[in-house]
């Protein structure tokens, strides 16, 4: 209630006091913008409450909302740590960066990360760091290894690991390497095509075929432009040891500068009956066609039979079973002729001589 004091002539008096009938001042009016003294209500339970937040207390538990909060930055890890408790909740929202690396060693889990459910495209997922089932991380620069599996966890191309480190030491029946193969093949070895991969040539007694120089065709022919060198005197195998019931040839083979050839016929089984089996030894002439220039007698039995086609050797002696004094020339082959259809079991080596 305000009252307004005046004089006679009805103007306000400035600064007057009202006094109550006991002598006390009842209102001060002074020209004083705090000229008002209010006296605290006695009924407000706890002074120190604004509405449902308490100072010097922690926020109580519920679902009001703080808004924007200062965070003391005055010692980092210690002043400025907020513990989150609840889960994120599902959404798009985004975490920010998270350093994977900087998690402590131990038995830390990130959790279940479902790689699939990444969104194809041009994302990145960043460094990933591999550990080894002994804590080793993997490096270029130690022994560790990384083990690459089917989905089901099965090994990719057989068993064992198919990596050793340059000059280590191999322990046979422990330790594993990627083996080499080489595919058995005396009659008609297969080309590949330029630019294809193919599988080396072995002989029967798993032998690897090499060559000197680079050859065309099967191996013997020298290619066009390629140096002409001798062929190894230790000589080959040019027919096997099989069951056969017709004329058959060897392959064509090359002579590189040598004079001639000592030949062994080793028959194990005669077909009988009166059957012979000749020996011819055949140069290829310009019209491609070959003719013979030394044969063997024909032969009915089973045993070794030894023969030689080069020039100025002389007369057959000791265990050769004749000679045919020419030379052999560039390209050559061997012609073993059936008188009938019976079986015959033999095999035919030879090796050069100069």
């Amino acid at each position: 209630m305000a009252v307004a004091v005046t004089d006679y002539a009805g103007h306000e008096i400035a600064g007057a006091i009202l006094y109550n009938v006991d002598g006390s001042v009842l209102i001060g009016q002074k020209a004083s913008a705090a000229s008002l003294s209010v006296v605290p209500a006695s009924d407000i339970p706890d002074p120190t409450y604004i509405g449902d937040i308490k100072f010097g207390e922690a926020l109580p538990a519920g679902s009001a909302i703080v808004g924007k909060v200062g965070i003391d930055q005055t010692t980092p890890g210690t002043t400025n740590g907020v513990q989150v408790n609840a889960a994120l909740p599902a959404g798009d929202n985004n975490i920010g960066n998270i350093d994977v690396a900087s998690i402590a060693a131990g038995n830390n889990n990130i959790g279940d990360v479902d790689v699939a459910s990444i969104a194809g495209g041009t994302n990145v997922i960043g460094k990933v760091r591999m550990v080894t089932a002994n804590g080793d991380e993997a490096t270029h620069d130690t022994a560790d290894a990384v083990k690459v599996c089917n989905p089901d966890g099965t090994n990719i191309g057989g068993t064992g690991g198919t990596a050793m480190t340059d000059d280590a030491a191999f322990t046979p029946g422990s330790s594993s390497i990627t083996p080499m193969g080489a595919m058995a093949d005396e009659t008609s070895p297969d080309s590949v095509d330029e630019g294809d991969i193919g599988t080396p040539r072995m002989t029967l007694n798993r032998v690897l075929r090499v060559a000197p120089t680079l050859f065309a065709g099967n191996g013997n022919a020298p290619a066009a432009g390629y140096l002409d060198t001798p062929q190894s005197l230790f000589g080959d195998a040019l027919l096997t040891s099989a069951v056969r019931t017709a004329t058959t040839n060897s392959s064509t083979m090359y002579n590189h500068n040598h004079r001639g050839a000592i030949f062994q016929l080793n028959i194990d089984s005669a077909a009988g009956g009166g059957e012979t089996l000749t020996m011819k030894v055949q140069v290829k002439i310009g019209n491609g066609a070959f003719i013979t220039i030394f044969q063997s007698a024909a032969l009915t039995g089973a045993n070794r039979y030894n023969y030689v086609v080069c020039p100025d050797w002389g007369a057959a002696a000791n265990e050769i079973t004749a000679v045919g004094n020419y030379s052999l020339p560039r390209t050559w082959q061997i012609e073993m002729t059936h008188s009938a259809g019976g079986n015959w079991t033999y095999d035919l080596q030879f090796s050069y001589v100069d």
